[in-house]
């Protein structure tokens, strides 16, 4: 990958335009607006994408998993309870905050002799590094199954917060279910493998999400390559193309149709109390559980809203499109532990895939 300065000679894309298509027959003033539209429009689709997972937080330290728990005494007409000290030791949990850039820099003379597809293709080249970015933050956050408890939070006051993961049986405290059970913290994990990937796999990792609220609407979220052998499960019931007419035996998931124009991300049937979606960015092996109705699994740590879009950094107002970067500050965390299992179809013991590991 080649550094540097968009300059005159940079050619981007080699093609014949006419007069009207280079940048310089515009006002900067204008194109600074169409750009920033673009780039509105992208932080919206953003926040679309990434909203069943994630809430945003100008939070950098909370704690989680902090129920007191007290037994009921017998008692009789004249008896009067000893008072039970409800004692609580939460864990604390950090969020992270990163500053993801992309240099933007262009010469006055780029700007006098590039077309607008020229720009174009650079801010769409930027948008796509940007979803990878977030992409690989999510994955990171959900799949890599190790704390990391010695953050030092060095875009505020180089304080240490610790970042944990889903549950992981690292003897943090952990809530018990709504019917009072409670849970072994030094054992309990959600991060599941196996090595034989059968159906029973698949209720195993709702029932390690589900077990611990009253009730919820499951997901699955599946990698691609696990999609055929997912449909030939025992109890999976898949969506059906709209266009087709099923025999009146039949028995089949009604509730919507397969999407037939994306085979890599879409929901393709029911498993059990959960809908199963394919999901691009779940990598190959994986799958992932959780609870659409329990309070989402990751924060998105930010400092305000204008820092956390994707926004131009210009350090010279009069000519923003000049300006040298593009970026985003923000970071994602664990925070709802329990709501989120990760499983390894590939082998009996998890690892968290390594080019994602924090």
């Amino acid at each position: 990958m080649a550094f540097g300065t968009l300059q005159v000679l940079d050619t981007i894309g080699s093609r014949k335009a006419a007069a009207s298509d280079y940048l310089n027959t515009y006002d900067e003033a204008e194109l600074y607006l169409q750009v920033q539209m673009f780039l509105d429009a992208h932080n919206k689709l953003v926040d679309m994408i990434t909203s069943d997972l994630v809430v945003k937080t100008t939070d950098r330290l909370t704690t989680w998993g902090g129920n007191a728990t007290v037994d009921m005494i017998d008692g009789d007409q004249f008896s009067r309870p000893d008072v039970q000290k409800m004692q609580v030791s939460p864990t604390t949990l950090g969020f992270p905050l990163y500053l993801k850039q992309v240099a933007w820099g262009v010469t006055r003379l780029f700007m006098m002799n590039k077309t607008v597809k020229d720009l174009d293709e650079i801010l769409v080249a930027i948008r796509d590094a940007d979803i990878r970015d977030i992409g690989k933050a999510i994955r990171a956050a959900l799949f890599n199954p190790t704390n990391a408890l010695t953050y030092v939070d060095k875009r505020t006051d180089g304080a240490t917060l610790p970042l944990r993961r889903l549950l992981n049986a690292d003897s943090a405290v952990i809530p018990p279910d709504p019917y009072g059970n409670v849970f072994t913290a030094s054992t309990h994990t959600h991060y599941l493998g196996t090595a034989s990937f059968v159906a029973g796999d698949l209720t195993t990792g709702i029932d390690t999400v589900l077990e611990h609220y009253l009730s919820g609407e499951m997901r699955i979220y599946a990698a691609k390559n696990l999609e055929t052998t997912i449909r030939g499960f025992t109890g999976f019931y898949p969506y059906y193309d709209a266009r087709l007419r099923l025999a009146a035996d039949t028995t089949v998931a009604a509730s919507k149709s397969l999407d037939m124009e994306n085979n890599l991300d879409r929901s393709i049937g029911i498993f059990g109390s959960a809908e199963i979606f394919i999901r691009p960015w779940v990598p190959s092996g994986y799958i992932f559980f959780y609870n659409v109705s329990a309070p989402k699994p990751l924060r998105m740590r930010i400092r305000n809203d204008a820092l956390a879009s994707l926004h131009i950094a210009a350090e010279l107002e009069t000519f923003p499109l000049r300006a040298q970067f593009i970026e985003r500050e923000y970071g994602i965390s664990t925070l709802e532990r329990s709501n989120g299992a990760c499983m390894l179809t590939t082998n009996a013991t998890y690892s968290a895939p390594s080019a994602w590991s924090l």
